[in-house]
C-alpha cells in the first residue's frame, strides 16, 4: 500500500520514449514518490536547474535526440554536483563508458527491466 504522507522524496525520470517514461512515472507516484519527468535532456537540466538540491534520484535514459545521457549528466552535475544518477539503456551495461562511471553516474539499469527492479532501486538509492 502506497504511503499517503506528503512524498519525502523527489525522484526524476527522464526518457524520451512517453510510453516507458509514463509507466515509470505512474508506479513510482502510486508508490509515494513526487515524481518530475521529462522527455529530454533540455528539460532535464531545466527541471534540476528549477529544482536544486530537491532531487533525490534521477533515472537518466543514455539514448535520446539532441542532447543524449552523457551531455545531459553533464550538464545536471554542473547545476548539482551530488544528485545520484542512474543510466537506463536498451544496450548491454557493458556499453555504457567506464569514464562515465567514472564521472559518478551510480549505476546502470539495462532495458527491459522490471518495474519491482526500478522501484527497488529508488529505494536504496535515494540521496539522503
Amino acid at each position: 500500500m502506497p504511503d499517503t504522507t506528503f512524498p519525502k522524496h523527489t525522484v526524476l525520470i527522464v526518457d524520451d520514449e512517453d510510453v516507458i517514461r509514463d509507466l515509470i512515472v505512474d508506479v513510482v507516484a502510486d508508490s509515494g514518490y513526487r515524481v518530475l519527468s521529462a522527455a529530454n535532456g533540455g528539460q532535464a537540466v531545466d527541471i534540476v536547474r528549477a529544482e536544486k538540491g530537491a532531487i533525490d534520484m534521477v533515472l537518466l535514459d543514455m539514448l535520446m535526440p539532441d542532447m543524449d545521457g552523457r551531455r545531459t549528466y553533464e550538464l545536471m552535475r554542473e547545476i548539482d554536483p551530488g544528485i545520484p544518477v542512474y543510466i537506463a539503456t536498451g544496450f548491454g551495461r557493458e556499453d555504457i563508458s567506464k569514464s562515465l562511471l567514472e564521472m559518478g553516474v551510480r549505476g546502470v539499469v539495462t532495458k527491459p527491466f522490471h518495474i519491482e527492479e526500478i522501484l527497488n532501486l529508488i529505494k536504496s538509492n535515494l540521496r539522503s
